[in-house]
């Protein structure tokens, strides 16, 4: 599982760490900050080359399109192990 504890994850870091959430087994979180489509093409790339499901819903903060607003991704990874 893919733990990061932190209040918002800036979109260069949420993009960054959409591989990581899609290798990872289990349930991975992140709240972030608005969605770009740089990250939205990484999910989706993501989600093409591994088979994972990302799932992204709204959660507490500022208003939508504000600078404050929160999303929160959700990715059930496919638990990839070196070999």
């Amino acid at each position: 599982m893919c733990r990061v504890h932190a209040k918002c994850a800036t979109f260069i870091f949420c993009m960054q760490l959409i591989v990581f959430m899609a290798l990872a087994r289990g349930t991975s979180r992140l709240r972030c900050s608005p969605l770009t489509l740089h990250t939205q093409t990484a999910m989706a790339v993501a989600q093409q080359l591994t088979g994972c499901k990302f799932r992204v819903t709204t959660h507490h903060g500022g208003p939508a399109g504000s600078l404050t607003e929160q999303w929160m991704l959700e990715c059930d990874g496919i638990g990839h192990l070196r070999q």
